[in-house]
């Protein structure tokens, strides 16, 4: 199921349980300069696949989910550049991390070239993905609560 399809879906359920908004769109200038950003900082290319989502939805947080925004903004207490300083910090500073949902954070394993889901105690990888997209639409199927 495409990407937008499940944000879409996302964003009924947020209009129907009266959210206090929902997550607004980056543009490409946003885009740009976080694209340049993580790769400067992490030596990161951002996935197009991520690249197409935030200018979609500028980060997603529902049902437990939260995929971090380009920046922080009234939705968000942190962006990705914030999550990632602070779970590298005192997580694994190999990884970078692009959401969580409850125990679970939503990471790109660099030694293994490999996207992966790991538990936030033991670190430990319970799912790995063939790419970022792949990734992606998982999480937010979990959120939604469809079966993958």
């Amino acid at each position: 199921m495409a990407i937008e399809i499940l944000i879409d879906k996302i964003n009924q359920l947020l209009t129907m349980d009266e959210a206090p908004g929902l997550p607004s769109k980056a543009d490409s200038k946003d885009v740009q300069r976080f694209k340049t950003e993580v790769q400067n900082k992490y030596n990161y290319t951002i996935p197009s696949v991520f690249q197409k989502l935030l200018s979609y939805s500028n980060g997603i947080m529902f049902n437990g989910l939260t995929i971090w925004p380009t920046e922080k903004y009234w939705l968000f207490q942190e962006s990705f550049m914030d999550a990632n300083s602070n779970l590298r910090e005192f997580m694994d500073d190999r990884f970078l991390y692009f959401g969580n949902r409850d125990e679970e954070l939503y990471i790109f394993n660099p030694n293994e070239m490999a996207y992966q889901a790991i538990d936030y105690i033991s670190d430990t990888a319970w799912e790995e993905f063939d790419n970022f997209e792949a990734m992606i639409e998982f999480m937010l199927k979990r959120a939604l609560d469809l079966e993958n």
